[in-house]
């Protein structure tokens, strides 16, 4: 029996002297750069302050009375409006005709969890997330606004050089294989020569754009979602991977939150897991590329829209990639 007791402490001995010198992995820590994943420190968050929400107004209009025929909301650009948690912002319901007898409106929000409006339109951003400001008038008539709330707007330097990056790649071998199939159905029905052929189509890609290829970044919606989500993962420190071979496809926790708290709809979708380390736009770009899976995703003819979330920590950069096929 000692002779087992004496083994179990030399074992255990050992086994700390293995931990103490880095022979083990722990938890939150990349086995392949040795960065400690340190959370970092949420910002306070100071919000502004609006007025009392609306009431219905009644509809006292008497015969004769001059009456609405309409209203549009007013300072909102292209019918969004976007504002960072704790920030306010001032619509105005403009009424037509503009002196009907009744000029009071009621304004209305659809989830007061991320964004509430007074009796004045005044709208204050509660949390991150997409809702809808309505504003109705005595008979009904009616208009919205979609309003975004951010905590974390993006650093659009790295982001736009990760996707200029992946698109590149991803235009060049669409547009290779376009041209390899060009030159196979042209040999097939002409019989002519293959490499023929190729050259033509070769011909023919000088004068085409590689801009069909590339994957579209103007989805709003979908930018200011990955940047939040990024974020997040970066303050909870929960961030999926933190090794360079990641990927993971529609089913990471990443992609869903990140889709529904902006109301993102899509037929398919797809979430490049995240990263976190000393990495470069080039480094994570070759991270990608390098795995079959991702670079199947980021090279998937059927995905249209890409956005590239990243918060830099001092030398440390969060990264997020996601791909959406719309409806």
């Amino acid at each position: 029996m000692k002779k087992i007791i004496a083994l179990l402490c030399i074992l255990a001995i050992v086994a700390c002297a293995f931990a103490s010198c880095g022979g083990g992995e722990t938890e939150g820590t990349s086995s392949f750069q040795g960065n400690e994943y340190t959370p970092i420190e949420r910002a306070e968050i100071v919000y502004e302050k609006i007025g009392e929400p609306s009431v219905k107004p009644e509809n006292t209009y008497k015969a004769g009375d001059i009456k609405e025929i309409g209203i549009t909301i007013e300072g909102a650009k292209d019918g969004v409006l976007v504002l960072k948690v704790g920030k306010k912002a001032s619509l105005t319901g403009k009424l037509l005709p503009e002196n009907p007898a009744i000029t009071t409106v009621y304004w209305e929000s659809s989830n007061e969890k991320i964004v509430k409006v007074d009796k004045d339109g005044n709208v204050l951003a509660m949390a991150p997330g997409c809702a809808t400001i309505a504003c109705t008038t005595v008979l009904g008539f009616s208009d919205t606004v979609k309003v975004l709330v951010y905590e974390y707007e993006g650093n659009d330097e790295l982001a736009n050089q990760l996707v200029a990056l992946l698109n590149d790649a991803r235009a060049k071998e669409l547009s290779k294989a376009a041209t390899t199939d060009a030159a196979s159905e042209d040999a097939a029905t002409e019989g002519a020569a293959s490499e023929e052929a190729a050259s033509a189509a070769e011909g023919e890609e000088a004068t085409d754009s590689l801009d069909q290829y590339k994957l579209k970044t103007t989805d709003t919606m979908l930018q200011y979602a990955i940047n939040q989500r990024v974020y997040e993962e970066a303050c909870e420190g929960k961030m999926d991977s933190t090794r360079p071979d990641f990927y993971g496809i529609g089913k990471d926790r990443q992609h869903t939150t990140v889709l529904t708290d902006y109301e993102i709809h899509s037929r398919g979708s797809t979430c490049l897991n995240g990263i976190w380390g000393e990495y470069t736009a080039e480094q994570v770009a070759e991270i990608l590329l390098s795995s079959e899976d991702s670079k199947k995703a980021i090279m998937n003819k059927n995905y249209e829209y890409i956005a590239v979330g990243c918060y830099k920590n001092g030398e440390v950069t969060y990264w997020l990639v996601s791909m959406i096929i719309p409806f």
